[in-house]
């Protein structure tokens, strides 16, 4: 028998009360977070595979480690043939909001607008297969 506990109740719970309950003590935007981190990461590993398969150099800000790159920064970083392009995952949250740039943290716009004003390409994403096609299209591989 599963347990199901009202939303009302979790609200009124402390987090170290509805941990006991594992799963069905997450909030719906608690469990909503953690779909969506779940997704993007396997997007990043889908467009990771992509570029190491095509050898296209890069860097990715892992996202199962503490990140060893500035705070902000978008989550890859692609190198070719003189060309950079800056790719931002936002997985999901098309969905709630049509604008992916409202799910921006301050530190995300900010490097992003410097990017941007610095003359590069910034590229917010909801799919590995968008990255791909922006890749395909502006290299031409």
């Amino acid at each position: 028998m599963s347990r199901v506990i009202s939303p009302n109740f979790l609200k009124l719970m402390s987090v170290e009360q509805r941990r006991q309950f594992g799963k069905a003590g997450l909030t719906e935007e608690e469990a909503l977070l953690k779909e969506i981190t779940r997704t993007e990461r396997g997007e990043h590993k889908i467009f990771l595979s992509w570029l190491m398969l095509k050898g296209i150099p890069r860097i990715h800000s892992r996202m199962d480690r503490r990140p060893t790159i500035e705070e902000g920064w978008p989550d890859f970083t692609v190198f070719y043939e003189g060309i950079t392009l800056f790719f931002e995952f936002k997985v999901n949250r098309r969905k709630r909001t049509k604008d992916l740039t409202k799910d921006l943290t301050k530190k995300q716009e900010q490097w992003i607008g410097l990017l941007r004003e610095c003359g590069f390409e910034v590229f917010l994403i909801d799919t590995a297969k968008e990255a791909i096609e922006i890749c395909k299209e502006v290299y031409g591989v």
